[in-house]
């Protein structure tokens, strides 16, 4: 049973003026309990606090807010308690409040003095956590490698943490580096999802992204990276996606973003997407003859083209607004009379095709 002074506290939580005050109260006593006996009833009045259930807390409450923006303030506020916090039980029960609200229960810190990032999890159906430490160079990096990041020597961290998740983690690093390597990673959609942000920063300094060999991307993955490259502050130049499972919808996607005002693209590689036949380089070629593409550089071999892709590419090329300098055919079971018309551009003064290579 709780005492006058709790009876008091638990009076005053009740009187709270918003959501977020009432959460921050509530966690505030529960971290004062010396015995942890309150620990229960914060979880479960977070819990109560999901939008599904506000509304048995609105008699409770003499204003109203936002729900997300209540649940996000007090997200933030849990998670800087929790790097705070220096006892284990107090800290734990910090991550099931995280839980409680649907937020993942990890907590991100950068130090940027000593270039490390440190990552706190709770550990699944464990009463336990688990902290791993990612050292980052102080200085700019040049070129970031997930692979780095995914294992180490002592232990392999995708048992706890997704390919995805690392990822996720470590953008603030991926936004500040010129070139990513994030190939063959099993990444899925999600990690263009946190790319995207990365890519839309401020602070962006990205030109070169290494995609390839991801087959879990998809055309679903290709689309939030193209939501990116249209965007005003991307920079990126150099976009490797072969080997990604892609269709003819991505080059739909990547069509719409090369003819963006905003779009600085210059090399696309998209070799060894078998899927994407004819129809996705016609697609590609309406951006090809845009006045506002930049690419220069296209990668199309082994993606299952025809005599058409030659008909398209040539068409595309002619246009006085075309960029292209150099294209990559090769792979694709064509002959000499298929790229004919294509062969008879390359170094004519009238067009920029310089080099192109279309054999087996």
């Amino acid at each position: 049973m709780p005492d006058q002074q709790q009876t008091s506290q638990l009076s005053a939580l009740f009187r709270a003026a918003t959501l977020h005050d009432l959460h921050k109260t509530a966690v505030d006593l529960a971290l004062q309990s010396k015995n942890g006996h309150l620990d229960l009833f914060l979880r479960f009045l977070l819990g109560l606090s999901l939008e599904s259930n506000q509304n048995l807390l609105r008699p409770l409450l003499s204003q109203t807010r936002s729900q997300s923006q209540s649940s996000e303030q007090t997200v933030q506020c849990v998670k800087q308690m929790i790097r705070d916090q220096n006892k284990s039980d107090r800290k734990i029960n910090l991550f099931y409040c995280l839980n409680e609200l649907n937020h993942h229960a990890v907590v991100e810190d950068i130090d940027r003095s000593s270039g490390t990032l440190c990552v706190d999890m709770l550990l699944p159906g464990e009463w336990e956590t688990k902290r791993f430490e990612f050292e980052i160079p102080k200085e700019q990096l040049d070129e970031f490698d997930l692979q780095k990041y995914i294992k180490t020597p002592e232990e392999d961290l995708t048992e706890l943490l997704s390919p995805d998740e690392v990822l996720q983690k470590l953008v603030p690093v991926v936004t500040t580096s010129t070139s990513a390597r994030l190939d063959r990673c099993n990444l899925t959609e999600k990690s263009c999802s946190y790319l995207t942000s990365a890519l839309t920063s401020h602070s962006s300094s990205l030109t070169q992204l290494n995609l390839e060999g991801n087959e879990l991307l998809g055309d679903s993955g290709v689309e939030l990276l193209c939501s990116a490259l249209s965007h005003q502050n991307c920079k990126l130049e150099e976009l490797q996606l072969e080997e990604c499972n892609l269709t003819e919808k991505s080059c739909s996607y990547l069509a719409s973003a090369l003819t963006s005002h905003s779009s600085s693209l210059t090399q696309l590689n998209l070799g060894d997407n078998e899927l994407l036949g004819d129809s996705g380089v016609e697609l590609l070629c309406s951006a090809l003859s845009h006045q506002n593409c930049k690419l220069e550089e296209l990668q199309l071999y082994n993606c299952n083209l025809t005599e058409k892709s030659c008909s398209y590419l040539a068409s595309a090329l002619t246009s006085h607004s075309s960029s292209l300098t150099q294209l990559e055919l090769g792979g694709n079971n064509l002959s000499a009379s298929d790229v004919e018309q294509l062969s008879a551009l390359v170094n004519d003064p009238h067009y920029k095709l310089e080099r192109l290579n279309w054999s087996l």
